[in-house]
């Protein structure tokens, strides 16, 4: 069973992603959220909603004490969000009060600290014995390495020295560990297209704050530390005696002190390669089919590069690949045949073939262009590397206009690969994955889906139904949504994706059950309703019938994971 965990956030826009991760993780028992003091409890509230929108109203959350440099923006940004009337109330209690009434109920609780040590700081003046209770301390924050003030600490310095001088353990995720991760495109666009209630809301907000502050990417420090938690970012340690500097220019900074200084853990070296990759897949969840098309998981290895001369007519027929194939044209043109069709291609134009596809070329006047062999796999979040058998490009790119700058980035590709000096590998390399990325770009600027993607109506369709795995559908319903015919929909959703659409709302209903079942607050009759099922019979029946195991039985450890 998960060890309770309550956390403890400050007032940028990553301490609202690192709630909604926490609240998302079954490798935490997450039972409590307090925050950084406002007068109107405007962020608290607005966290309420957050954890609302994720389905987690059974976490608490409390306003807590210090200061806000970003209060004015949560409380405009929390009257435009819900109507008056919607708005949650004002916490009841404040921090010192819930952490400790949070510890007597719990026992030996970790407090992870995504914000200032205020509210701890305030839990050990006004309740001393709650430090018997407090498992140990993780805290977002420090540059130990720099010795130069950090944001959290910066805040209120007097608070971290005040904790520092208790014996709780005591862990800190510094700046040397957590700077410089940030949400790319692909991980915006998986957050900004999902139509779950809790990514729409995390997203809203998050457009907001770049826009309120013109900062396009802002960075994802706090998170990480959940991410540490969850067991998804290893790391490495150094005990090191510290104190904290409360005067002066240095006031804020962690600091190495020899003589007298408080021991703690500090990371040194953490593993962030999937950081960003599971932080979007866990608050904006989307199904397996995401890692083709978010090239920030791909792993590509250049098989073989050539820039051949074709005389005119030249012909290849009915070849076959066992990698991905790319093919740019420089001079000439050729047409190509494959099953899904017949084309031209230009100087400036480019084709894709997967492994295994079949495909015909003949060039009548001759023409030029390079050849490219690779291939393709996607990191998981178990760190497997699993091959792709298509990457989300159409067949055949449209000519560009610059030719010559792509004949000189393939160019490079094809210089690196024949030519073996030692930095010649990393530079091929380099040169090719430069190449993959403009064609992303332009695979996207085309908007000329891939032979085989479903049509838009379904894609539609498979969004309504993900986006209401807490409830009971209809045909009728879905059908309706997406205004086409009941009978349409079932044949081309069947098509496109294996089974019919109420069997597929079954099966992220079940799965989203079992996900839930291995929390140890809920019950499985609280399962059963948090996904739509009126009977816990029904349920019960339903999650034996697709698992082969009773609910209880995932709640006991039975079903491996």
């Amino acid at each position: 069973m998960a060890s309770p965990v309550i956390l403890d956030t400050g007032h940028s826009i990553d301490d609202l992603f690192a709630i909604a991760l926490a609240a998302c993780s079954p490798e935490l028992h997450l039972v409590g959220v307090v925050t950084a003091g406002d007068d109107d409890a405007a962020r608290a509230r607005l966290i309420r909603l957050l954890l609302d929108a994720y389905g987690r109203t059974d976490v608490p959350v409390a306003n807590g004490s210090g200061t806000n440099p970003r209060a004015d923006f949560y409380r405009r940004y929390l009257e435009q969000a819900a109507r008056a009337d919607a708005l949650p109330p004002v916490p009841e209690q404040q921090a010192a009060d819930f952490l400790y009434s949070r510890l007597l109920r719990y026992g030996r609780v970790a407090l992870a600290v995504v914000g200032p040590l205020t509210n701890v700081a305030e839990l050990l003046h006004r309740y001393p014995d709650a430090r018997e209770r407090i498992g140990h301390i993780y805290f977002a924050g420090g540059w130990i390495t720099q010795a130069l003030p950090e944001h959290n600490l910066r805040l209120d310095p007097e608070a971290a020295a005040r904790v520092l001088e208790t014996d709780i353990p005591f862990t800190a995720l510094g700046y040397e560990a957590t700077r410089g991760y940030r949400l790319l495109r692909p991980h915006r666009m998986q957050l900004e297209t999902s139509s779950a209630p809790g990514p729409r809301f995390l997203s809203a907000i998050y457009r907001a704050w770049c826009e309120e502050f013109s900062d396009p990417a802002p960075g994802m420090l706090d998170p990480m530390l959940i991410t540490y938690l969850c067991g998804m970012a290893p790391a490495e340690f150094e005990t090191v005696p510290v104190a904290v500097e409360t005067e002066g220019p240095g006031r804020g900074a962690l600091y190495r002190k020899e003589d007298g200084g408080r021991e703690i853990q500090v990371a040194t070296k953490m593993d962030g390669s999937l950081y960003i990759d599971f932080l979007t897949s866990r608050v904006a969840p989307r199904g397996p089919e995401e890692a083709e098309i978010n090239p920030s998981r791909w792993t590509v290895d250049l098989r073989a590069a050539y820039e051949l001369e074709h005389y005119p007519g030249w012909s290849l027929t009915k070849s076959r690949h066992v990698w991905h194939m790319l093919a740019l044209v420089v001079a000439g043109r050729c047409e190509v045949a494959m099953p899904s069709g017949r084309h031209e291609l230009e100087a400036g134009a480019a084709l894709y073939m997967a492994p295994g596809d079949e495909v015909t070329v003949t060039s009548k006047g001759g023409m030029r262009a390079f050849w490219f062999y690779f291939d393709v796999a996607t990191r998981t979040d178990d760190r497997l590397l699993t091959p792709l058998s298509r990457l989300p490009w159409p067949r055949v790119f449209e000519p560009v206009a610059d030719i010559d700058r792509w004949q000189a980035l393939a160019r490079r590709v094809e210089r690196h690969w024949l030519h073996p000096w030692p930095e010649a590998t990393l530079l091929c390399q380099g040169a090719f994955l430069e190449l993959v990325a403009h064609l992303c770009t332009r695979a996207e600027e085309q908007q000329s889906p891939a032979e085989g993607q479903p049509p838009a109506a379904v894609l539609q369709a498979k969004r309504w139904i993900e986006a209401r795995v807490n409830e009971s559908i209809t045909l009728d319903e879905l059908a309706s949504s997406v205004a086409v015919s009941k009978y349409h929909l079932l044949r081309t959703f069947r098509e496109a994706f294996g089974v019919p659409p109420l069997q597929y709302h079954r099966q992220l209903r079940l799965e989203h059950a079992r996900r839930l079942l291995r929390l140890p607050h809920l019950s499985v009759r609280e399962v059963a309703a948090r996904v739509g099922y009126e009977s816990t019979t029904a349920f019960t029946r339903a999650f034996k019938r697709e698992y082969g195991v009773a609910p209880s039985d995932v709640q006991a450890g039975a079903m491996p994971e």
